[in-house]
C-alpha cells in the first residue's frame, strides 16, 4: 500500500487512515473525537462526541483483544463500538469510516 505512517504516529496504518479520513470529513481531534493510542499490544479507539456515544476501533489481522468482550464493555457504558477491519480501511477508508459514523459495522467481529 502506498500510504505510510508518519514518524511519531502511535498507532497502525489503518488507524492513521481512519484519523486522516475523519479530518477530511471535518471532524476535529479533541473536539468531535478523541484518538486513544493503543496500550501495549492492545487496540486503539476513536471515541466520539459527534456523533454521540460512538467509538470506532480498527481490527488488524493480529487482533489480541476480544472484540466481543470489548463491544460488551462499551455497551455497558452506553457506547456503540463499531469495528473496521484494517484490510477494509486500507482498501476504502472513505466508505468504511462514513459507514462507521452512521453506526454501521461491516467487520468480521
Amino acid at each position: 500500500h502506498a500510504e505510510s505512517v508518519p514518524l511519531g504516529w502511535p498507532g497502525s496504518l489503518g488507524e492513521y487512515m481512519v484519523y486522516q479520513e475523519l479530518r477530511r470529513l471535518g471532524k476535529r481531534d479533541g473536539w468531535d473525537f478523541r484518538y486513544q493510542p493503543p496500550p501495549r499490544g492492545d487496540t486503539a479507539a476513536f471515541e466520539f462526541t459527534d456523533p454521540p456515544r460512538l467509538a470506532i476501533n480498527v481490527l488488524s489481522n493480529e487482533v489480541q483483544a476480544n472484540p466481543i468482550l470489548m463491544r460488551a464493555q462499551m455497551a455497558g457504558e452506553g457506547i456503540t463500538l463499531v469495528f473496521i477491519d484494517e484490510m477494509d480501511v486500507l482498501e476504502d477508508a472513505r466508505y468504511y469510516v462514513s459507514a462507521a459514523l452512521q453506526y454501521r459495522d461491516h467487520s468480521r467481529a
